[in-house]
C-alpha cells in the first residue's frame, strides 16, 4: 500500500511540475499578446485620428512629407 502511495505522489509531483511549466508558458504568451494588442490599438488610434482630419490638411501633409523626402535625397546625393 505504501509503495502505491509513493508512486502516486511521484506521479502527482510530475503532473504538478508540468502544469507549472505550462502555466508559465501561457502567462508569457498572454503578456506577448497584450503587448501586440496595445501596439495595434495605438496604430489604430493614430490612423483614425489622421483619417478624421479635414482633406485639406491631409493634402498639405502629403506635400510636406514629399518635400521633406526630396530634401533628404538631395542632401544624400550632395554628401556623396
Amino acid at each position: 500500500m505504501r509503495e502505491q502511495m509513493e508512486a502516486r505522489l511521484k506521479t502527482l509531483r510530475r503532473e504538478y511540475e508540468k502544469g507549472q511549466t505550462q502555466l508559465r508558458q501561457l502567462e508569457f504568451q498572454t503578456s506577448s499578446l497584450r503587448e501586440t494588442l496595445l501596439r495595434i490599438n495605438g496604430a489604430t488610434l493614430v490612423l483614425e485620428e489622421i483619417l478624421s482630419l479635414p482633406a485639406s490638411l491631409e493634402i498639405a501633409d502629403e506635400r510636406t512629407v514629399t518635400a521633406d523626402a526630396s530634401d533628404d535625397s538631395k542632401s544624400a546625393t550632395s554628401a556623396a
